[in-house]
This record gives C-alpha cells, structure tokens and sequence, in this order.
C-alpha cells in the first residue's frame, strides 16, 4: 500500500503527523478478534496466549530517504509477536496476515532480550546466534499496540520499561 509505505517514511524521519497513522487491523481489514484466531493456530494445547504485537524491520534511514515509498515498502518485513505462557513467537507475514515465517523462542531459558520504549516506538531485539530477530512497534500499529508491546518487553528482559 503506498499510502501506508509514505506514511511510515514520514515517521521514521520524524515527521509523524496525525492523520499518517499506520493501523494495521485498519489497512487490511484484519480486525483484532481475526487476528487472535489466527495467532490461536499455532498454539500448542494448553498454551495460553498473553500479548500480542504488529511490529515492522525497515531498511535503515538512509536508504529509506534514498529509495523512496515504494521501494522501502518492497523492504519493509511485517510481524506479529506473541507472547504465550510457554513461548515467544514471531510470525512474519505479507498482505492480509498471510504467514510466511514462524520463528519460536522457548521462555525458559528466557532468551536474551533488550530494547527500549521511546515516544512512538517499542523497540525489541533478541540476541541469538541462530535465529537473531529485530523490530519496532509503532504505539499506534493496531489497538493496544504499545500495551502489548511494552508488556512483552518487560516480559522478556525483566525490566520495566
């Protein structure tokens, strides 16, 4: 959609503007209770889900400013984070929620985790040699997006943030 690939270049220059919100569940016409059900399909029994995030890894800034929308939309990879009882997933996806990737981190061991909550941005990051994983949640990504966001961060480096 390049409406919503100018709207996250203003953001990421720091030109956010109001009415440039980027909602995910709005843009794709994937409501929260749709999104829950697919999420619940990848639950093991018994695994109860806890929070969940849209989050997005874009190119660097420079090369945003360089490219422009289109092709910083072409680069832009998509997420889902959930937090279970028993796991972190990341699932990411294209479109409407089309699920292209699923990556699982156990809880326990917790995985080594940081990150920060800045203004408009939850930032996460988990540090893992073989399946290392980036991205930032926009406060206003979907509903609650900052309250599951900031609540998974917490969760996962036993800091609040």
């Amino acid at each position: 959609d390049p409406a919503a690939a100018e709207a996250q270049h203003r953001i990421e220059l720091g030109q956010f503007v109001g009415r440039d919100e980027v909602r995910l569940v709005e843009n794709d016409d994937v409501g929260e209770r749709d999104l829950v059900l697919r999420l619940r399909r990848v639950l093991q029994p018994g695994e109860q889900l806890q929070n969940w995030a849209y989050g997005v890894k874009q190119p660097h800034v420079l090369v945003i400013a360089l490219t422009g929308a289109i092709l910083t939309a072409m680069l832009t990879k998509n997420f889902i984070v959930a937090l279970t009882n028993r796991r972190l997933l990341v699932l990411r996806f294209e479109g409407s929620l089309k699920v292209t990737e699923v990556t699982e981190y156990p809880l326990t061991p917790r995985p080594q985790a940081s990150g920060s909550r800045g203004m408009l941005f939850t930032h996460l990051r988990i540090t893992d040699p073989a399946k290392p994983f980036a991205a930032k949640f926009h406060r206003m990504g979907m509903p609650n997006n900052r309250a599951h966001s900031t609540a998974i961060l917490e969760a996962l480096t036993g800091v609040a943030a």
